[in-house]
C-alpha cells in the first residue's frame, strides 16, 4: 500500500511542476506579446499547446521552450541536486504511469537508474518516506526560485504594458482628461 501511495505523490508531484512551468511560461508568452484582439491570447495558448503538448513534464523540453521564448535557463535558477531530483520525479511518473511501476530496459539507459540502481529489488523501485519528502522539499524549492523568475519578468514587463495599454487606446479622451476643471 505504502508503494502505491508513493507512486501517487510522485504522479502529484510531477503534475505540479508541469503545471508551474506551462502556466508561467504562458504568461510570460501573454505579457510579451500584447494584442488589442478579442481572443489573441486565447488562440496562441490554443496554437502553442498544440505545439508542446506535453513537454512541460518534461524538464529538459521546459528549459528549452524558456530559453528560447524568454532567454532564461532553468537549469541555472536551480542547484543541481534540485535539477536531478526533478528529472528523477518525471522519469519516476513515467515508470510508475506508462509501466505499471516496473523498472525496464528504457529506464535502465536514464540517469534516474544510475542514481537510484542500488534500489532496484529485481523490476521494482524501493522508494522510502525519506526519498518522498527529498523529493517534496526539490519541487518547493524549484517553484519557489521559478516563480522569483517569473515574477522578475513579470513585473519588469507589467508597467509598460499598462502604460502602452492607456497611451495606445485611441478610446481615451486624453485632452477632455487635461482641460477638465478639478
Amino acid at each position: 500500500i505504502a508503494y502505491d501511495g508513493y507512486q501517487m505523490e510522485i504522479t502529484g508531484l510531477a503534475s505540479i511542476i508541469e503545471v508551474v512551468f506551462r502556466d508561467y511560461f504562458e504568461a510570460l508568452l501573454c505579457i510579451n506579446n500584447q494584442s488589442e484582439a478579442d481572443g489573441y491570447h486565447d488562440y496562441i495558448k490554443k496554437a502553442l499547446k498544440k505545439n508542446y503538448g506535453n513537454d512541460f513534464l518534461s524538464i529538459e523540453k521546459a528549459n528549452t521552450h524558456y530559453r528560447k521564448a524568454f532567454d532564461i535557463n532553468l537549469r541555472e535558477v536551480l542547484e543541481s541536486q534540485i535539477w536531478n531530483d526533478l528529472m528523477d520525479i518525471v522519469a519516476l511518473r513515467n515508470m510508475f504511469v506508462h509501466n505499471n511501476g516496473r523498472v525496464d530496459k528504457h529506464f535502465k539507459t536514464l540517469p534516474t537508474y544510475t542514481r537510484m540502481k542500488e534500489r532496484v529489488d529485481v523490476h521494482m523501485l524501493r522508494l522510502e518516506d525519506e526519498d518522498i519528502a527529498q523529493y517534496l522539499d526539490s519541487v518547493v524549492s524549484a517553484v519557489t526560485r521559478i516563480t522569483n523568475v517569473f515574477l522578475k519578468h513579470y513585473f519588469a514587463q507589467r508597467n509598460s504594458k499598462i502604460a502602452n495599454f492607456y497611451f495606445n487606446n485611441s478610446q481615451i479622451d486624453f485632452e477632455g482628461l487635461h482641460n477638465q476643471e478639478p
